[in-house]
C-alpha cells in the first residue's frame, strides 16, 4: 500500500471530503488516494439490516437467473468450445 492510499484512509476518517487538491499529484497517487478513502468509507458503513440483505440477495438470485437463461454453454470460459 503507498503512502497515498493511506493518505486517503486517514482522511476518510477525520472527515475530509474524497479529492485531492493538489494538482501536482501522479494519476496513480490520486487513484491510490480515492481507493485508500473508499475503502476506509466501506468500513465505516453500518452493517446491513435484514431487510437490505434480503433486498441484495434477491436482486443477486435475478443478476443469476438472468445471466443462466441468456449465456450459452459455448461462451463460459473453459467450456472447451
Amino acid at each position: 500500500m503507498s503512502k497515498w492510499f493511506h493518505r486517503g484512509k486517514f482522511a476518510r476518517m477525520r472527515g475530509e471530503e474524497r479529492a485531492v487538491k493538489d494538482g501536482r499529484i501522479s494519476p496513480q497517487s490520486r487513484q491510490e488516494f480515492y481507493e485508500g478513502w473508499d475503502e476506509q468509507d466501506r468500513y465505516m458503513q453500518p452493517p446491513l439490516t435484514s431487510d437490505q440483505e434480503a433486498e441484495r440477495d434477491e436482486a443477486l438470485a435475478g443478476i443469476q437467473a438472468f445471466l443462466a437463461a441468456n449465456t450459452e454453454v459455448s461462451d463460459r470460459p473453459g467450456s472447451g468450445q
